[in-house]
């Protein structure tokens, strides 16, 4: 191994850790992270290879490969999905991703040395064990063919549910404006009709080119590495070393035998190591692509349609425009690759900027848009993309070509102009200031699995000449920053960002006079005002098409910006002057850089230290300070950690519980809500930039509640809270202003639209909580609410009467204390609610009209059936198990008491993660989107499986069914009460007990139990915020406090896991829980399903599918045709192949190319539709112990399901329980 000696510059709250560069025998590049406090250990691999290197007939060959790797198990290890199973028994999680030109894999567990039995010594720690295997799977991996189809249908199901995706079918509009000579123009994900019928047409072996791209592609050099945990550094080296120093470190096709051979011990540690500078050299990216890709363009001016019009759903209306960055034309005019990096991130920032006098406001002023965003992409290499997406209104979609007149020749304009020299020069400076504060600041500990998949993807692949300053490698994008002074602190330094500013305009002037935009339309054709589209979607020389592999209809043409009609010119402004920057960082950053410097960690300082962890030994509990009738206030000091330095999080619940809920009164709120954002978004969001971020949302549960969250700098809080009380004030004192009512309406409906016009899969999930949740609405209810109730009379009076008798509870964590607590409240006090002035101090605090659940009486079994949006052809099924009630005091017939109840649906959610998505998605192929757990209502609880595919809701409940069937044959028959102790209670505590001593810090990529929870709020401010890695931390808090179930030693907060009675758990206990609350057969057994049903019929969805397969194999095969007329022949002759052939025949033989068509082998197109659809027969599955098999096997359950069929009660009303008013709780 080889290690760099760099000093790095390091973040307050790092201080700690121990960061160390190193190459592996085998040459893939490491990261190495020893954080003694980490609660995690996690590991992330990248590869140099990506969709680009698919074979042009094997579209989604790298996809595949990235399905397909930890799947079959490998030579060492050959069992199949071995590293998922043992994965899951820890409580760990997983990903991968493949892009155009990198692949990347990560995983993580809580910590393994909790994980570890501490009397048996011989149980390798389950980090060690994880990376074992992991590491084999890229060293000699086995593509088994049983595993290949179950794939390629999961790949299919993905690709499915990116069809609903409006990102995803912008994105790959991207690719059809793009380049057809590069790579990026081609379908990257592939599916059914690419890995199987072409495979097949085109006579491939997918395993044996799955074998050819492991060699080609999978290789030391050609790989990047991160590990994190709280080992020390000697140990995470020897773990890198000897998992993957195996891994071949040159192409199999280069190698030699000698090559694969290792000499000498692969588990030394960092002692035999030798310093070099040559990893500094390193550039993965640029040695796998330049040669292939580096010199193509991909998206030259030469092409001659610049605009791409999506068919979307009229209230979705998006533009997203696009100035392609070819770095090879821009080095040429003498910018430097790091000058470019650095140019990008400033034009995200100018363009992204929701100021006074941005183009933003211009928008929102207007009500053209309702939102925008700017950032960047890297399509490939050397070519860059800077995106800014807007989000219009009806209005600001019938005025586009307005809109890009001032987008180009206004407001650009003026950025090129002189007069912006100055402010530009100025603005750069504040970000640099503010950059290098907030990384001073940086929340490093956030999520570890993302910080790893980071460095390895985004960093160590870089050129560390070009991009990455390797004393900066802990700093996110840009990697460099200037080091000159503040832009007032002397007249060199007012010079040298004056240069900057100009330079800058420069390149802005390059990329405007390229004349290389490019423009995405995804909306209704009809409602816009193009002066080329007529109003039933047809250019005037062309006729709208049918995308082979997303199915979407569009029209490609040359938009010219200049040829717009006559606009008025819109004056704009750049004088973006930031008032929340520190003082520390406005007129000198001599003081930033000595924090700088004194954070400099030095690359050789050697921390072997053993295992350190930080333990509820440091957990501080959480505080009541006051508790009247009126007001409580909680604290969380935290001021003893790194994290919190000068930062805290604090949390506002406005609550009036004398004011009934109502689906009127929760739109009150939510006008509201746009109100305060609309009125606060251009004074707050300077302070967003400096670090800070705010959200305000109604209570997403119905009750009467408005949620304000500020996180922060502490001492900057109550500024913002002041801006956020004087509007909420204002409305009381003052009439409504009729304007901003307007735009919160247009936005309220908007997203609410939105919300309809989501994919089933979570209109499924959020369609539980209507059905069962009290006050959580339907859309009807809140659209006619929206359009029937609410005016700017009524608005008045509803917060007038919402500020007469509010209750109110701050919850505040971080660096605080008391005294900044109280302040908070005495100022909410005198200003908005008076509580202190009318609270009772001899009462306690008490909440009226609070969220309630429908309680399903025992043994009922509902089916509610909702449409699904138009032209998604998937369904979707939320199937609920109810177990209990959350405030339930008896115990039930078998003796459970409601806390052991919740406690085994928990144990039940641990074993589904082993099993069900693994048997659901890929065994039983119920579709690609699959979720199990427990799910938490407002006041029950239960288990729940969700999923979406092709299949009829109906085909997937019953697979579901047949699933829990055999589930509990399997556990009955083949389980002994050791094995299940042993392999599945013992492993489960472990993890109770680790999450419980360090904190459940990261959010399960599985379904969370509670939906509700994180619903995004409706105002939301947040950006690069110096805190964001504790929200998820301080949102359990605050969910704990306002539900009242809550454990404060516990770092989990949780109060309902009885740990105790798990202990005595035996599989017969367990199974009269699961026989009589889960099983299908049991009569007392509560369950409701919500079905998503698509609008298409059957043959709808095989004529989509088969047009797409058709049009696709064509063109891959190198014909011209006219999409109508493909579709029209597939349309007369009903789906009939036969006829289908005979007609496509009759069209290519008319154009000269009959006998070409003849031998492309067109009927193994028809060979897979059916499978497309009908997916293939049960296989069955198991889960291999040490000594003992648990076989979860498909079998005949047509009796048991037939008794089920009689007695479901279907529903279409989703207001049904409501009707009935009573059984809540």
């Amino acid at each position: 191994m080889e290690r760099l000696n760099q000093d790095i510059y390091c973040p307050i709250n790092s201080q700690h850790k121990q960061y160390q560069l190193i190459k592996l025998s085998n040459g893939i590049l490491t990261l190495l992270i020893c954080d003694p406090f980490e609660k995690t250990a996690s590991c992330s691999v990248t590869i140099g290879t990506g969709a680009f290197n698919d074979p042009d007939n094997l579209a989604g060959l790298s996809h595949l490969c990235e399905h397909m790797i930890l799947a079959g198990g490998s030579k060492k290890y050959p069992e199949v999905n071995l590293f998922k199973d043992e994965l899951s028994k820890n409580n760990g999680q997983r990903n991968a991703y493949t892009t155009g030109q990198e692949t990347t894999f990560y995983f993580y567990i809580p910590n393994s040395n909790n994980l570890k039995d501490v009397k048996n010594y011989e149980e390798k720690p389950a980090f060690q064990n994880l990376l074992t295997i992991f590491g084999s799977c890229f060293e000699e991996p086995l593509f088994k063919k049983e595993e290949l189809n179950n794939e390629i249908i999961a790949i299919d199901n993905e690709h499915s549910g990116n069809k609903a995706n409006y990102r995803k079918l912008m994105y790959h509009g991207t690719r059809m404006l793009s380049n057809e000579k590069h790579p990026f123009s081609r379908f990257a994900t592939g599916d059914l009709n690419t890995l199987k019928t072409i495979a097949a047409a085109e006579k491939i072996n997918v395993i044996s080119s799955l074998k050819k791209y492991i060699d080609d592609y999978f290789y030391g050099s050609n790989m990047t590495l991160c590990l994190k945990s709280c080992d020390s550094i000697n140990i995470l080296a020897k773990l890198a070393e000897s998992s993957f120093g195996n891994i071949k470190s040159a192409p199999t096709n280069t190698t030699g035998l000698l090559t694969k051979l290792k000499f000498g011990n692969s588990n030394n540690g960092l002692d035999q190591t030798k310093i070099s500078t040559d990893i500094l050299t390193s550039n993965v990216m640029e040695n796998a692509w330049t040669e292939k890709i580096g010199k193509i363009e991909a998206f030259p001016s030469s092409l001659s349609e610049n605009a791409l019009f999506i068919k979307g759903k009229e209230s979705s209306n998006v533009l997203r425009i696009i100035l392609p960055v070819f770095l090879n034309k821009f080095l040429v005019s003498g910018f430097t690759k790091r000058e470019l990096t650095q140019f990008c991130t400033y034009w995200v920032e100018v363009f992204g900027e929701e100021s006074k006098g941005s183009f933003d406001n211009y928008l929102k002023v207007n009500g053209y848009a309702s939102s925008t965003l700017a950032f960047m992409t890297e399509y490939a290499l050397n070519n860059d993309g800077l995106i800014l997406e807007l989000k219009l209104t009806a209005k600001g979609w019938k005025n586009i070509d307005k809109i890009m007149f001032n987008f180009k020749n206004s407001f650009c304009k003026k950025l090129l102009s002189s007069e912006s020299t100055k402010k530009l020069a100025k603005m750069f400076n504040q970000h640099n200031s503010l950059d290098l504060l907030k990384f001073l600041y940086q929340d490093v500990s956030q999520n570890p699995v993302k910080e790893c998949s980071n460095f390895t993807a985004n960093i160590l692949t870089r050129s560390f000449v070009d991009f990455v300053d390797a004393e900066c490698i802990l700093k996110s994008m840009p990697f460099v920053f200037s080091r000159n002074g503040a832009y007032s602190e002397s007249s060199e330094c007012k010079k040298n960002w004056l240069n900057v500013a100009k330079k800058w305009q420069q390149f802005l002037n390059q990329l405007l006079t390229m004349q290389d935009f490019k423009m995405i339309f995804y909306g209704s054709y009809k409602n816009t005002n193009f002066a080329d589209i007529s109003k039933d979607g047809c250019h005037k020389s062309m006729a709208s098409k049918i995308d082979p592999n997303f199915g979407f209809s569009y029209l490609k043409f040359n938009y010219k910006i200049d040829d717009s009609a006559s606009c008025e010119i819109n004056t704009f402004d750049v004088d973006f002057e930031n008032k929340y920057i520190p003082s520390i960082a406005k007129r000198s950053n001599n003081i930033i850089f000595k924090a700088l410097e004194q954070s400099k960690r030095s690359g050789d300082s050697n921390i072997n230290t053993g295992l350190v962890i930080n333990n509820s030994s440091t957990h501080t509990k959480p505080k009541i300070i006051t508790n009247n009738d009126r007001c409580q206030i909680w604290i969380k000091n935290e001021s003893h950690n790194s994290i919190f330095k000068s930062k805290s999080l604090l949390t506002i619940n406005l609550i009036n519980d004398k004011i009934k809920p109502s689906a009127v009164n929760t739109m009150f709120l939510e006008v509201l809500t746009e109100i305060i954002g609309i009125e606060t978004s251009l004074i707050l969001y300077p302070a967003v930039k400096a670090g800070y971020a705010v959200t305000i949302s109604p209570s997403i549960k119905g009750d009467v509640n408005l949620k304000i969250q500020i996180d922060g700098f502490t001492d900057g809080l109550i500024n913002i809270l002041e801006c956020i009380v004087n509007v909420i004030k204002k409305y009381f004192l003052e009439e409504i202003d009729k304007e901003n009512l307007k735009k919160s309406r247009v936005n309220v409906r908007n997203k609410f639209e939105t919300a309809a016009s989501e994919n089933g899969f979570k209109l499924a999930l959020i369609g539980l909580y209507i059905t069962l949740d009290r006050y959580v609405w339907n859309l009807e209810d809140r659209f006619e609410a929206l359009e029937d109730d609410i005016d700017a009379e009524s608005l008045r009076s509803f917060v007038e009467d919402f500020l007469k008798d509010l209750k109110i509870v701050i919850i505040q964590q971080g660096d605080v204390t008391e005294k900044s607590a109280l302040s908070i409240s005495s100022f909410i006090s005198e200003n908005l609610t008076h509580h202190k002035e009318y609270a009772d101090e001899k009462n306690k605090f008490l909440l009226g009209n609070v969220p309630q659940t429908f309680k399903l009486p025992e043994g009922a079994n509902f089916v509610v059936n909702n449409p699904a949006p138009d032209d998604d052809p998937n369904n979707s099924i939320s199937y609920f198990i109810q177990v209990g009630t959350f405030n339930g005091k008896k115990r039930d017939l078998l003796g459970f008491t409601t806390k052991e109840l919740f406690a085994l649906t928990n144990f039940t959610d641990y074993i589904f993660k082993i099993h069900l998505v693994s048997d659901l998605r890929v065994k039983r192929h119920l579709g690609y989107i699959v979720s199990g757990g427990s799910r938490s209502l407002s006041k029950t609880f239960g288990l729940e499986i969700s999923a979406m595919s092709l299949s009829t809701p109906e085909d997937m409940e019953e697979k579901i069914n047949n699933y829990l069937l055999d589930f509990e044959y399997g556990i009955e028959k083949n389980m002994s009460n050791d094995f299940f102790k042993k392999k599945y209670l013992a492993e489960y505590i472990k993890v109770l007990n680790s999450i419980s001593e360090l904190g459940q810090i990261l959010d399960d990529t599985s379904l969370p139990s509670d939906i509700l929870r994180h619903v995004p709020p409706n105002f939301v401010l947040s950006s690069d915020n110096v805190i964001e890695s504790q929200y998820n931390f301080h949102r359990k808090l605050v969910d704990a406090i306002t539900t009242k179930r809550f454990n404060f030693d516990d770092l989990n907060f949780d109060n309902a896991i009885d740990k105790k009675f798990l202990e005595s758990l035996t599989l017969e206990k367990y199974l009269s829980f699961f026989k009589s609350y889960v099983s299908v057969k049991s009569p007392n057994r509560t369950k409701l399903s919500v079905h998503i049903t698509t609008k298409m019929t059957y043959d709808m969805v095989e004529e989509k599918v088969l047009l797409m397969q058709i049009t696709g194999f064509l063109k891959m095969k190198g014909f011209k045709f006219d999409e109508n007329k493909i579709n029209e022949i597939i349309e007369n002759n009903k789906n009939n192949q036969a006829y289908i052939i005979k007609d496509l025949y009759s069209y290519f033989s008319a154009h000269g190319e009959g006998m070409k068509f003849l031998m492309t082998g067109i009927k193994e197109i028809f060979k897979s539709i059916t499978g497309g659809i009908n997916k293939p027969p049960v296989v069955s599955s198991s889960t291999k112990g040490k000594k003992e098999t648990v076989e979860i096997k498909s079998r005949d359950n047509s009796h048991e399901l037939r008794n089920i069929k009689e007695n479901v009660k279907y529903i279409k009303d989703s207001n049904y329980f409501r009707k009935l008013k009573n059984n809540y709780v």
